[in-house]
């Protein structure tokens, strides 16, 4: 029996990615976006992100930063994406109040 291999750190991102902007399909996020379902789920599923498909990306999601698609660097996003994708740890996702 072949073991399940790990999706790509972009694969894994343009999950999360998806999740964040509330899309339960990648059906509706591809077409949130004006591409075709198997375009997206190639991307989803591991197939190279391409740069017209980073750029597309980054023009649609407000605040998403190549940086954080291509090498998972968080610091340029808006906080609220951060806490949205996950990238936040616990301290930082909550509210203190004195």
């Amino acid at each position: 029996m072949k073991a399940a291999s790990k999706p790509s750190p972009v694969a894994d991102r343009a999950l999360r990615l998806r999740e964040a902007m509330n899309y339960d399909t990648s059906a509706g996020f591809a077409a949130y976006l004006g591409v075709s379902p198997q375009r997206w789920n190639n991307v989803e599923t591991g197939l190279p992100l391409s740069n017209q498909m980073a750029f597309l990306l980054v023009q649609k999601v407000p605040g998403l930063t190549l940086d954080w698609l291509y090498f998972g660097k968080a610091e340029g996003l808006p906080l609220e994406l951060a806490r949205r994708l996950g990238e936040l740890g616990p301290a930082q996702n909550s509210t203190t109040r004195r």
